[in-house]
């Protein structure tokens, strides 16, 4: 299993950063579970005080690039092994086991690449709404 697809957190994705009296601790490889809402709120937050939150600045911006980067080269990866894995059936509705095979890896690789693509495009609109929050 890719290391994108692991649910444990590091701590060397966590940042801290305040805004006033609110301190916020933010873990920012579960960024990509945040709601679009909140993820602004936290940027706003984050960069109302950039003199005292400059790591934690310059981390995002760092962790956020290279974020792109690593999900796009796995939504690469995952279109190698579906172009070169996956297999026409000609009777989807047989039964026999080689035929049933065929579909269950063929729903896997779909299934994947899919996945790939959709959190490539979900880390891309979190560094467009940090590239928007910063201008």
């Amino acid at each position: 299993m890719a290391d994108y697809e692991s649910c444990a957190t590091r701590p060397d994705n966590l940042i801290h950063f305040q805004a006033g009296d609110f301190r916020a601790d933010v873990y920012l490889d579960r960024l990509i579970d945040l709601p679009v809402t909140n993820i602004r709120k936290l940027f706003k937050l984050m960069l109302s005080e950039p003199c005292s939150n400059r790591e934690a600045i310059e981390a995002t911006t760092a962790y956020l690039d290279a974020a792109v980067h690593a999900s796009n080269d796995a939504w690469g990866e995952a279109s190698k092994e579906f172009v070169h894995g996956w297999r026409k059936v000609d009777n989807p509705k047989s039964r026999h086991p080689a035929v049933v095979e065929k579909l269950k890896n063929n729903k896997r690789l779909t299934r994947t690449v899919k996945a790939a693509k959709a959190r490539y495009e979900r880390w891309v609109k979190i560094q467009t709404i940090w590239a928007n929050a910063t201008r």
